[in-house]
């Protein structure tokens, strides 16, 4: 699953709140009508009772669509601001998550990268955020979940500018075929973003959804000796 840089911008779904006063506006409009239909009615030859009864129907149908929609809204709203308190509880907090993009912070980037078989070749890239690789090297080829830590230099020993950076996995088996690898990226949250739709869990300038979270670990407490 992708995970974006923090100036993404996401287009907002219709708010709930907007169908609410629509068919708000239905019901008087229903109702205006109903009333001036009962006070011009002829007396002679008045509304037909079933008639009558299938409008009521209607009445109490969009009656019950309004409640509805109000009772949605409110969930979505204690629903959001649930998810709002769980990220705060993320922040100076070490995280592992699905995606493959993490800020280059303090001359180090973290990933790991599952095997669901074994390969005979793996090869790890670096790639910037113009897609140009700027480093690669071997990666372990057991099955299973393997760790990665780049220390921010190209294949020269030079080291490369602040920014986010992207890891690339390229597995293969015995008979020549690629084997899929899953990435996850490792980094400390320092912020939260709960502006859209969804909870952003913000690691530098790269954004993760609450939902791509696999673990979490507390931060590493330095011991003082006595």
């Amino acid at each position: 699953m992708e995970v974006t840089p923090t100036n993404t911008t996401e287009t907002p779904a219709p708010a709930p709140g907007s169908n609410r006063a629509t068919l708000t506006g239905d019901l008087e409009s229903f109702l205006l009508l109903l009333v001036t239909q009962l006070k011009h009615q002829d007396p002679l030859s008045p509304l037909d009772s079933n008639e009558f009864a299938a409008q009521l129907a209607q009445f109490a149908t969009v009656e019950q669509a309004i409640q509805t929609n109000k009772n949605l809204t409110d969930l979505i709203g204690i629903s959001k601001a649930g998810q709002a308190a769980a990220a705060v509880s993320y922040l100076g907090k070490t995280i592992e998550a699905e995606g493959d993009t993490v800020p280059l912070i303090d001359g180090k980037a973290e990933y790991a990268y599952t095997l669901p078989s074994i390969a005979t070749t793996v090869t790890l890239a670096i790639a910037n955020d113009q897609g140009r690789v700027v480093f690669s090297t071997t990666g372990e080829t057991a099955t299973g979940r393997h760790s990665f830590v780049w220390e921010g230099v190209d294949n020269q020993g030079i080291e490369v500018a602040p920014g986010i950076y992207r890891l690339l996995v390229g597995a293969v088996d015995s008979e020549g075929d690629q084997i899929p690898a899953e990435t996850r990226i490792v980094g400390r949250v320092d912020g939260a973003d709960t502006s859209g739709d969804t909870i952003n869990l913000l690691l530098g300038e790269v954004s993760v959804p609450l939902d791509n979270v696999l673990s979490v670990k507390e931060p590493k407490t330095e011991q003082s000796n006595p």
